[in-house]
């Protein structure tokens, strides 16, 4: 009778120890979730999701505006003019290339 209540004792440390370890984990996981999550709520609801992180960081910071890389007295200035074309300027003249034939071998099928 002492060895089975022996044997029965060595069980219920080797098996119900961790699975209370893993159920106790599963537990905390899962109240973090819930309180990440509520303060997230709060914090958009109060108006601050756009502008700032539930952690208090700058989400969408301003851009820091920066000196250009090459300063306006670098480089060349070109004047330009408008010239306003016709039809008959642009028309150019005929092709005079070598034209091929087109390759016709091929049979088509219409895929039902």
């Amino acid at each position: 009778m002492k060895i089975l209540l022996f044997l029965l004792l060595w069980i219920i440390i080797l098996i119900a120890v961790p699975v209370f370890k893993i159920a106790r984990r599963i537990h905390n996981f899962r109240r973090q979730m819930r309180d990440f999550a509520s303060g997230a709520r709060q914090s958009y609801s109060s108006g601050r999701a756009t502008s700032s992180s539930p952690f208090g960081a700058n989400v969408n910071p301003q851009p820091v505006p920066r000196k250009k890389k090459i300063g306006s007295d670098v480089g060349e200035y070109v004047d330009y003019e408008e010239v306003a074309a016709t039809v008959t300027e642009t028309e150019g003249e005929a092709y005079a290339g070598v034209t091929e034939d087109q390759v016709s071998d091929a049979e088509w099928e219409d895929v039902r």
